[in-house]
């Protein structure tokens, strides 16, 4: 099924099973939402993998559970967004706002954080193995 943006974005917002079965239809095909709005949406178990959010507005999304791994989310505003339970390994988050981002218990291994704003992220029981970026003083976020 081939689908434009617009409708890509849609069938996001409205319909996580659906859009669910179209990627596993679409035989893994990279799906380009660069500069996308997506704000306050619920996009929990999405699979998001191999994703392209450059540059997107991400302020306040629920991504609990969602799979997004090797996905491009640089330069990306994400604020407030939450990640608990999500698997993100290889993610890049390259100078991306992931200001009061939750990341509780979420597989962050080989995400690169480089340049990023991590202000009040909370990193508790996630696996940042081999993650790239994260400053020293997060500690006391891993509690």
């Amino acid at each position: 099924m081939k689908l434009t943006k617009k409708k890509k974005v849609e069938l996001l917002k409205t319909d996580i099973i659906a859009w669910n079965k179209y990627r596993e239809t679409s035989d893994g095909i990279s799906v380009d939402f660069q500069n996308v709005k997506l704000e306050g949406c619920n996009l929990s178990k999405a699979n998001l993998s191999q994703m392209f959010f450059e540059s997107a507005f991400l302020k306040d999304v629920n991504f609990t559970g969602a799979n997004l791994d090797n996905s491009s989310l640089n330069m990306t505003y994400i604020r407030g967004a939450n990640f608990t339970n999500a698997s993100l390994i290889g993610v890049s988050f390259y100078e991306s706002d992931l200001t009061d981002v939750n990341f509780t218990n979420a597989d962050l291994r080989g995400v690169n954080f480089i340049g990023s704003l991590l202000g009040n992220a909370n990193f508790k029981n996630a696996n940042v193995h081999k993650a790239l970026g994260l400053p020293k003083n997060l500690n006391n976020n891993f509690d």
